[in-house]
């Protein structure tokens, strides 16, 4: 079953109340001039007061019968969207109070404020950027920006800038220059804190290319710097430099993520809650980890989905696109047993739609329904054809999975052909 929006869900279908007239107290300690939002329901911490942020003032803000507050096997995701594509702030704004109900369903680290994680993917929010003027004076349609989580170590992180440079002078780009994320770091808790990397964005233009063009040469740029980071972190043994990650590289999209509760999201990120962030959509979402240890790269969503779940053949996807690494001579491994089943189905699913498919045809390929002996396909021996088809190429990703998925123009959900998600 996959359900497709061309943009968006009509804002009048939200039956969220609005985040400014039900937000709590704000955070106490370090926290005090945090504005987010008070727990009334069952909480994932129940633990004391750690750091100077009591983990029960940022969990599930709005009440709830225990069958749904008290259900935490699963990540909680979802989203939000304007029908007619409008950008706007209180998308936003609505998306992050949705995932501050949805605490119950993630998990938290032994300090009681460090989360599994959470995060938004949007649009970019090119409105504010332009504002404050990253773009130097380009039109958005000829920049992309990249949300990147590099080494702290800022002699590493001077390194990885050279392959920014370098891989976007071969592709025609121009590095407009990085801008630090700004962070409000107090609000975390100790665990992600001693994680945390050095946050940054970089902005890039081309003079000619523009929509699908301009997202190939970004996403064959991000690619290239990924295998740049991989060879150095080989030949040099700087395992820091290979922590690198490049949470979103795109002219459409971006992702704000981290190990943090739902609640803490925004007063960390300062972006999502500047009224200049605008949006058409937001998927959103909070992780329950269950066969990786949490780390801020391994937060949700991914660069296009968003999944509540387990991909229950990994090993078999994997051993597929391992096969294709060695024929295709990748200097970058699209997928690896090093990352989440989510990781790697997210690369997987990027990878086929920049070669020119559409997100809901590479899902039908990557998730399939159960099509044999399915009555209404009798008449539809095309799409039991197709499915055969690819079912030859590569290894189905069979979960139980639930997925949400936005390539900036497509935004969608789907079930696996268990559907046992809820």
């Amino acid at each position: 079953m996959l359900v497709l929006l061309g943009t968006a869900l009509a804002p009048h279908a939200l039956l969220m109340p609005s985040p400014a007239r039900h937000a709590g107290p704000a955070l106490k300690g370090r926290a005090a001039a945090a504005p987010t939002m008070t727990a009334f329901g069952q909480q994932s911490c129940q633990q004391p007061d750690i750091g100077g942020i009591r983990s029960g003032e940022i969990g599930t803000p709005y009440p709830g019968p225990p069958s749904l507050v008290g259900d935490r096997d699963a990540c909680g995701v979802g989203f939000l969207a304007d029908q007619k594509g409008r950008r706007r702030h209180d998308i936003m704004a609505r998306a992050l109070v949705a995932l501050g109900c949805m605490e119950h369903r993630g998990g938290c680290g032994g300090d009681s404020v460090s989360g599994d994680g959470a995060g938004v993917l949007t649009s970019v929010p090119w409105e504010l950027f332009e504002a404050d003027g990253h773009l130097k004076g380009h039109s958005s349609d000829s920049c992309g920006v990249a949300m990147t989580f590099l080494p702290t170590n800022a002699r590493e992180a001077d390194q990885v800038k050279t392959f920014f440079d370098a891989q976007a002078k071969r592709r025609g780009l121009e590095v407009l220059g990085w801008r630090n994320v700004p962070q409000r770091k107090e609000v975390l808790g100790p665990m992600a804190l001693v994680a945390l990397p050095d946050i940054q964005q970089c902005f890039l233009h081309h003079p000619t290319a523009r929509g699908d063009e301009l997202e190939v040469l970004l996403y064959e740029t991000r690619r290239s710097i990924q295998a740049d980071i991989f060879q150095a972190t080989k030949l040099d043994g700087a395992d820091s430099i290979g922590e690198t990650y490049i949470a979103a590289l795109s002219s459409r999209t971006i992702v704000y993520k981290g190990m943090t509760q739902s609640a803490v999201l925004g007063p960390f990120y300062e972006d999502l809650q500047d009224p200049r962030f605008f949006t058409n959509f937001a998927i959103y979402h909070r992780r329950f980890s269950t066969n990786t240890v949490p780390k801020w790269p391994l937060a949700q969503p991914m660069r296009m989905l968003a999944h509540n779940g387990e991909i229950n053949t990994l090993l078999g996807n994997v051993n597929w696109q391992r096969a294709l690494d060695q024929s295709r001579a990748r200097r970058d491994p699209l997928c690896s047993l090093d990352r989440s089943d989510s990781s790697n189905l997210d690369a997987v699913f990027e990878n086929l739609i920049r070669s020119g498919k559409e997100p809901a045809h590479c899902l039908a390929m990557l998730v399939p329904e159960a099509y044999r002996d399915q009555p209404s396909y009798d008449d539809a021996p095309e799409v039991t054809d197709m499915l055969e088809y690819y079912g030859g190429l590569q290894e189905a990703w069979d979960g139980p999975a639930l997925l949400i998925f936005s390539d900036g123009k497509q935004l969608g959900s789907t079930l696996d052909r268990n559907g046992l998600r809820p």
